[in-house]
């Protein structure tokens, strides 16, 4: 069996999460952020696009179900959210599998 198909039956359904909140571990695993193209220094591990230029115009054209959103929040933390979003937005992700649920947090811890 190749690798897309074990990807696809072994991932979670995350609605089992009921506050639809993940760790940055868990939404890694079950929805595999794809590579920035790009920039081979990205953060996160090269998978985060920038908010501007030819990396913007790459994630719009993608399926909303499969961005997210690195935002500040007014408590000064980091957070993922799922969606394109452009208030106190500082990078976005594209992920392989897409988000169902209309919101879901990602923690980002400290790095």
């Amino acid at each position: 069996m190749n690798e897309i198909v074990k990807d696809l039956l072994s991932n979670e359904i995350h609605s089992m999460n009921k506050d639809n909140r993940l760790t940055i571990d868990e939404w890694d695993k079950n929805y595999k952020p794809i590579t920035n193209k790009f920039d081979e220094d990205a953060s996160f591990n090269g998978s985060m696009f920038e908010t501007y230029g030819e990396e913007v115009k790459y994630v719009i054209a993608q399926n909303n179900n499969k961005i997210w959103t690195l935002v500040d929040t007014s408590e000064g933390d980091m957070v993922i959210v799922n969606g394109y979003h452009l208030v106190n937005r500082i990078g976005y992700f594209i992920t392989t599998f897409g988000w169902v649920e209309e919101y879901i947090t990602v923690e980002v811890s400290d790095e």
